[in-house]
Protein backbone atom coordinates (compact mmCIF):
# COMPACT_ATOMS: atom_id res chain seq x y z
CA UNK A 1 0.00 0.00 0.00
CA UNK A 2 2.65 2.40 0.72
CA UNK A 3 3.95 1.91 -2.92
CA UNK A 4 0.78 2.45 -4.61
CA UNK A 5 0.56 6.06 -6.39
CA UNK A 6 -3.39 5.84 -6.15
CA UNK A 7 -2.81 5.63 -2.30
CA UNK A 8 -0.54 8.48 -1.69
CA UNK A 9 -2.87 10.66 -4.47
CA UNK A 10 -5.86 10.06 -2.29
CA UNK A 11 -4.32 10.74 1.38
CA UNK A 12 -1.93 14.08 -0.43
CA UNK A 13 -5.20 16.21 0.66
CA UNK A 14 -5.41 14.98 4.38
CA UNK A 15 -1.71 15.32 4.58
CA UNK A 16 -1.68 18.99 2.98
CA UNK A 17 -4.38 19.43 6.23
CA UNK A 18 -2.50 18.47 8.71
CA UNK A 19 1.23 19.42 7.35
CA UNK A 20 0.87 23.08 8.64
CA UNK A 21 -0.49 22.22 12.20
CA UNK A 22 2.19 22.21 14.00
CA UNK A 23 3.51 25.37 12.43
CA UNK A 24 0.86 27.21 13.65
CA UNK A 25 -0.24 25.66 17.03
CA UNK A 26 2.89 24.57 18.56
CA UNK A 27 4.17 27.71 19.37
CA UNK A 28 1.19 29.30 20.72
CA UNK A 29 0.53 26.15 23.16
CA UNK A 30 4.15 26.76 24.37
CA UNK A 31 3.40 30.02 25.14
CA UNK A 32 0.02 29.77 26.63
CA UNK A 33 -0.18 26.66 28.39
CA UNK A 34 3.55 25.67 28.89
CA UNK A 35 4.34 29.31 30.25
CA UNK A 36 7.60 29.63 27.78
CA UNK A 37 8.77 32.83 27.07
CA UNK A 38 8.12 33.80 23.28
CA UNK A 39 11.39 34.44 22.42
CA UNK A 40 12.15 30.54 23.44
CA UNK A 41 9.00 29.19 21.92
CA UNK A 42 10.09 30.44 18.32
CA UNK A 43 13.20 28.81 18.40
CA UNK A 44 10.58 25.69 18.11
CA UNK A 45 10.43 27.01 13.72
CA UNK A 46 13.83 27.41 14.16
CA UNK A 47 14.78 23.74 14.66
CA UNK A 48 11.70 22.54 12.59
CA UNK A 49 13.61 24.52 9.59
CA UNK A 50 17.17 23.38 9.96
CA UNK A 51 16.29 19.85 10.32
CA UNK A 52 13.82 20.05 7.27
CA UNK A 53 16.68 21.57 5.35
CA UNK A 54 19.09 19.21 5.83
CA UNK A 55 16.77 16.11 5.44
CA UNK A 56 15.47 17.35 1.98
CA UNK A 57 19.64 17.38 0.92
CA UNK A 58 20.05 13.73 2.65
CA UNK A 59 16.86 12.73 0.85
CA UNK A 60 17.41 14.23 -2.65
CA UNK A 61 20.60 12.43 -2.48
CA UNK A 62 19.26 8.90 -1.37
CA UNK A 63 16.12 9.32 -4.52
CA UNK A 64 18.62 9.37 -6.92
CA UNK A 65 19.42 6.31 -6.44
CA UNK A 66 17.83 3.92 -8.26
CA UNK A 67 17.63 1.00 -5.65
CA UNK A 68 15.27 3.64 -3.84
CA UNK A 69 11.87 3.64 -4.52
CA UNK A 70 10.72 7.39 -3.52
CA UNK A 71 7.21 6.20 -3.20
CA UNK A 72 7.93 4.51 -0.03
CA UNK A 73 10.34 6.95 0.94
CA UNK A 74 7.63 9.30 0.72
CA UNK A 75 4.98 7.57 2.52
CA UNK A 76 6.82 6.34 4.76
CA UNK A 77 8.16 9.85 6.10
CA UNK A 78 4.71 11.33 5.89
CA UNK A 79 3.66 8.79 8.10
CA UNK A 80 5.88 8.57 11.02
CA UNK A 81 5.66 12.62 10.94
CA UNK A 82 1.92 12.31 11.65
CA UNK A 83 2.35 9.70 13.94
CA UNK A 84 4.50 12.25 16.11
CA UNK A 85 2.49 14.77 15.68
CA UNK A 86 -0.46 12.84 17.12
CA UNK A 87 1.26 12.42 20.40
CA UNK A 88 1.72 16.65 21.32
CA UNK A 89 -0.70 16.46 23.45
CA UNK A 90 0.18 14.78 25.74
CA UNK A 91 3.94 16.34 25.46
CA UNK A 92 3.87 19.31 28.40
CA UNK A 93 7.66 19.56 28.61
CA UNK A 94 9.46 22.60 26.32
CA UNK A 95 12.40 19.86 25.57
CA UNK A 96 10.56 17.34 24.26
CA UNK A 97 8.69 19.51 22.01
CA UNK A 98 11.87 20.47 20.19
CA UNK A 99 12.84 17.22 19.91
CA UNK A 100 9.46 16.81 18.64
CA UNK A 101 10.10 19.47 16.09
CA UNK A 102 13.00 17.93 14.97
CA UNK A 103 11.50 14.54 14.33
CA UNK A 104 8.69 16.56 12.40
CA UNK A 105 11.26 18.78 10.38
CA UNK A 106 13.51 15.70 9.22
CA UNK A 107 10.33 13.46 8.26
CA UNK A 108 8.36 16.39 6.68
CA UNK A 109 11.36 17.30 4.75
CA UNK A 110 11.92 13.29 3.42
CA UNK A 111 8.93 13.35 2.75
CA UNK A 112 8.87 16.91 0.50
CA UNK A 113 11.20 15.44 -1.93
CA UNK A 114 9.90 13.46 -4.93
CA UNK A 115 11.87 12.22 -8.26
Amino acid sequence: MLGSATHSSSCACFRVEGLFTPYVYVRERMIDELGVEPVMASYFLSVLGAFSTVSRIITGILADRPQIDCLILHNGAAIVAGIATCFVPFVDNYYVLLIYSAVFGVFTGTSANHR
